[in-house]
């Protein structure tokens, strides 16, 4: 039985975990009242000890790898001269290991929680610690059943089971409380009988909302008792699996195969990158870029922010780079919306094209969108493409003048624009804004590019002017932003 899940409460936790944690130090009580979170953002998002420090009076530490991030997080902190923020990307062992951390912070310091959510080594980095923490809160990957025992190779982004950190904490001397949706709690065995709890058994209390069956027929066909939490599958939108009491969605499974190939290619090149540009301005700036992208993942941002709009089945969504029509896909499966998406790409276009045939809410147009009307010449590299990188690999494409397309077509209310073009969404979004039809788009979801010449300043740029009209509801630098019309 997972008796404390009934304390469930989020003040700025994400499943519950304000409530959980408010309990179980009702009934353990608090000593030092010091905790530590890694992934600390602002210190708000997303925290799970933001209302032990901000509102409790606890002192704390909070990690952070990105450092455009650092300053926003210090100036939250103004006030709390027991809170330290620390600028690292925490690792299980070396100079940004908690133990190393804590020695430079806070030494000697009795722990008494801390909240470990980094979306790849949490495991490696609970069994290094030598510290013991009263209470240890860790995400696993939710997608894993409970009688597996999955550990992620070292530096991947996979994450592990809830049995495989269940197995460590018991060597490290810990007792399974509670878990929710993606974490668990572990209560150090000699606090645990305070909790006034049995041990629950973890298959017993496990949430089983995010599990996936890959079944097949006799022929072969394989289908899935739901589309995966984190995917990449390639949905066969042309037949479905029908029984008597359900039906079920069909996938091709051999876009695995090849996309375990590519993961290793591409390995293999991150490796060779390292060692020619150890230590220079490139290497550098992958680092930084790196960071940005961890950041995003630990909060699912694909999964949750780009797909959380108030959007309707009367609402319109343009999708500039459309690629091959996931992200579409996805919008539409959950508010069965109307869809225009916009692809330069013949391969890609046809794909969309063929993937939607027998959907009339969704439309595709070979078409590219900038500030001009004109035929330039792509360049493609494996499945990216953009005017701004070179390659021998190269196909001319058709751009048309954004503001006078919709015009022309009669679409003057856009709910929401995602932009993922490659270094072009400058001139798009330069195009939309001094034309003013920008008033005309309630929400702008837009990855911005750093390999354009002047992409910061051009970015800033932008920013500025559309804070007359829009305001910015999330920010993940060159990852993706998303700007809200602003009401009258």
């Amino acid at each position: 039985m997972n008796e404390l899940i009934t304390y469930k409460n989020n003040i700025t936790s994400q499943w519950g975990e304000d409530g959980i944690i408010t309990e179980i130090f009702k009934r353990i009580n608090t000593q030092e009242k010091f905790c530590i979170e890694f992934g600390a953002w602002d210190g708000k998002h997303l925290s799970n000890i933001w209302n032990l420090w901000h509102e409790q009076g606890w002192s704390a530490l909070l990690i952070e790898a990105e450092e455009a991030k650092i300053p926003t997080l210090e100036k939250s902190l103004e006030k709390f001269p027991n809170v330290k923020a620390f600028h690292a990307l925490v690792q299980a062992e070396g100079e940004t290991s908690l133990d190393s951390i804590l020695k430079k912070t806070f030494p000697n310091k009795e722990i008494d929680i801390l909240s470990i959510d980094i979306d790849s080594d949490d495991y490696y980095v609970f069994e290094s610690l030598s510290v013991s923490p009263r209470v240890v809160l860790i995400e696993y990957n939710p997608t894993v059943p409970p009688d597996m025992e999955v550990v992620q190779e070292k530096g991947t982004y996979f994450g592990s089971s809830a049995l495989a950190l269940c197995t460590l904490a018991r060597k490290k001397g810990y007792t399974l409380a509670s878990l929710t949706e993606t974490n668990l709690f572990f209560v150090r065995n000699d606090e645990f009988p305070k909790l006034g709890i049995p041990e629950p058994v973890l298959k017993d209390i496990f949430i089983r909302d995010n599990l996936t069956y890959i079944m097949t027929g006799y022929d072969g066909t394989p289908a899935v008792s739901r589309i995966p939490t984190y995917h990449d599958l390639e949905r066969d939108t042309t037949k479905k699996l029908r029984f008597r009491d359900a039906t079920y969605d069909t996938v091709t499974l051999k876009k695995y195969k090849e996309l375990f190939i590519e993961k290793i290619l591409v390995k293999i090149k991150q490796k060779i990158k390292h060692l020619l540009f150890q230590g220079t301005p490139k290497d550098k700036a992958y680092k930084k870029q790196e960071q940005r992208v961890l950041e995003w993942n630990r909060i699912d941002g694909d999964r949750t922010l780009r797909l959380s709009y108030p959007l309707t089945e009367n609402s319109l969504v343009v999708d500039v780079g459309g690629f091959k029509g996931q992200w579409a896909s996805e919008i539409f499966d959950k508010y069965c919306c109307r869809v225009i998406i916009f692809e330069p790409i013949q391969k890609f276009s046809d794909e969309i094209k063929n993937k939607f045939l027998h959907n009339k809410n969704i439309t595709c147009h070979t078409l590219g969108l900038s500030d001009k009307n004109s035929e330039v010449v792509i360049s493609l590299i494996g499945d990216q493409t953009s005017l701004f990188k070179e390659d021998s690999n190269l196909e001319k494409i058709q751009i048309v003048n954004a503001s006078e397309f919709f015009i022309a077509h009669n679409v003057h209310s856009i709910d929401l624009i995602k932009i993922n073009i490659e270094g072009e969404e400058y001139n798009l979004l330069e195009n939309l804004i001094e034309s003013g039809f920008i008033k005309n788009i309630e929400n702008i979801q837009v990855q911005f590019h750093d390999f354009v010449p002047r992409a910061t300043e051009r970015m800033e740029e932008i920013k500025e002017k559309l804070l007359q009209t829009h305001t910015p509801t999330y920010q993940y630098e060159f990852v993706w932003e998303n700007w809200k019309r602003k009401t009258n």
